[in-house]
């Protein structure tokens, strides 16, 4: 049920008739193309179809509750940068697995505007938050009054896609949204209301975390809580796993024995169209076997068979449907 980097690639050795070796060098340029090709070949198994193994229920996350700093903020026009309180609040959003809000309600152009921030840090003692853009407010505010606040969470890179989201052991409502969408495109004026349980959940999206002290958080895929949460909650989810890179010779991939066969078989024939091995025509005859082979065990592995076919009602008779299908016709297959 399991194989390492360096099985995975001995394998892939034989195949071509090489001899094994016992370890990855970077300096290995023809070792480092099959630990490339042994990675395109487990995106490809893994990601471009849907197994079950690859279903988990142990994703959890803790939401952060709104924050108000009463009149105790420094911000100035153009600044991207706002002061606030007493320096104990900033670590609730520098993790890198979330997305803080920042609007600085005493303004009277700009109360009700929320802006991203960047980063949080420590400074002179006080919350700093680096926020998007330069705050447009049209005077400098020595005493503002300012609320922080999470609607969007980062998912670790091992998460997929979300299938489904449950707050407080009670089941909340999923909507998909594209990559492309924002938070502001799908809820217009969103971090107006807050609330102790969310309403709906958007998965899809692509948010980029507030960092600790630094700017240049990496884009992940986002989970979205609307309304925004009020109160510290558990948030658990039930996703598709994706499987981290391999690169050192222990990096272990813990899937099936006849998935990895798939995968070994698919970076053979990489390697076979690539200089690294060059015999194009060998290359398209494995591939078209094992893709045969990858489609058999999806229909027998997968959730959703592509090419399986539902049982009839026994009540229907003589081509006039007397009743309904099956109410679970996927448990029915082709023999």
């Amino acid at each position: 049920m399991s194989a390492t980097a360096l099985q995975i690639i001995n394998r892939i050795r034989r195949k071509l008739k090489w001899e094994d070796v016992s370890s990855f060098s970077a300096t290995d340029s023809l070792t480092n193309a099959l630990i490339d090709l042994a990675n395109e070949s487990k995106r490809d198994v893994l990601e471009g179809y849907e197994w079950d193994f690859d279903i988990r229920s142990d994703g959890i996350f803790k939401t952060v509750a709104a924050h108000s700093y009463s009149g105790t903020g420094l911000v100035a026009n153009a600044s991207t940068s706002v002061f606030a309180g007493t320096g104990n609040q900033y670590t609730n959003y520098d993790g890198g697995d979330l997305r803080a809000r920042l609007i600085v309600t005493s303004d009277p152009d700009y109360g009700s505007t929320p802006f991203i921030v960047s980063s949080s840090s420590l400074s002179a003692g006080k919350d700093l938050y680096v926020i998007e853009t330069g705050f447009p407010g049209t005077t400098d505010i020595t005493s503002a009054s300012v609320d922080v606040m999470v609607s969007e969470y980062v998912l670790p890179t091992t998460v997929r896609d979300v299938l489904s989201v449950m707050v407080e052991d009670s089941d909340t409502s999923v909507e998909f949204v594209d990559k492309v969408d924002t938070l502001d495109r799908v809820i217009p004026n969103a971090f107006s209301e807050t609330s102790s349980i969310p309403d709906v959940c958007f998965v899809g999206g692509s948010t980029t975390p507030t960092m600790d002290g630094v700017t240049d958080g990496t884009p992940a895929l986002g989970i979205w809580m609307y309304p925004v949460p009020s109160t510290v909650y558990m948030v658990r989810y039930t996703y598709r796993y994706r499987h981290p890179s391999l690169s050192a010779i222990t990096d272990t991939l813990q899937v099936p024995d006849h998935v990895i066969d798939h995968i070994v078989d698919l970076a053979v024939v990489g390697a076979k169209n690539h200089r690294t091995a060059i015999d194009l025509e060998g290359a398209r005859q494995l591939e078209i076997v094992t893709r045969e082979k990858l489609r058999r065990t999806v229909k027998r592995t997968g959730s959703q068979p592509l090419e399986s076919f539902s049982l009839r009602s026994h009540d229907r008779k003589g081509g006039v449907s007397m009743g309904s299908r099956p109410s679970n016709p996927n448990i029915f297959y082709q023999p």
